[in-house]
């Protein structure tokens, strides 16, 4: 299971902790916990929750990063004063791509069950099918920002 508690106190940075789950087979061989952090001038950093030792480092907006959610399986999505969403695949270490439907910044990520559910600093909520990231639902609402999902 994954654990989102770990939340910065500083609007500079937003820190989750994500239980990586990598596969080798059938079996899990190991399971790796990572502190996710984002940071004002759009980078992402990864670091051993046991250790603090970094394991990785993007620099995948260009905005301050507002939210971010990782799911059990290493999946992470992030948004961002850019007004994109990024997709990350932590486990395999790679990007998967690019949302780009709000009209203002991201400001609230969330995976439920088989969606990703998507607010904006506008009003504006996205609901998207994370098998092949089409939007099924986009509507405001809210008069003011969208700060949790």
């Amino acid at each position: 299971a994954f654990l989102d508690v770990a939340r910065c106190h500083n609007d500079r940075q937003r820190a989750f902790i994500c239980d990586l789950m990598t596969k080798e087979s059938e079996e899990i061989a190991a399971t790796a916990a990572t502190v996710v952090v984002g940071t004002y001038d759009g980078g992402l950093l990864g670091f051993g929750l046991e250790d603090g030792a970094q394991r990785f480092g993007y620099a995948p907006h260009v905005g301050c990063v507002k939210a971010l959610h990782c799911t059990e399986t290493g999946k992470l999505a992030t948004g961002a004063t850019d007004n994109a969403v990024r997709l990350f695949d932590l486990a395999k270490g790679v990007e998967m791509g690019e949302l780009q439907e709000h009209e203002d910044s991201v400001s609230a990520v969330q995976f439920w069950g088989s969606n990703l559910i998507t607010g904006s600093s506008d009003g504006q909520v996205c609901i998207w099918r994370c098998g092949d990231y089409e939007l099924l639902l986009k509507f405001r609402g809210h008069k003011a920002a969208v700060t949790c999902l």
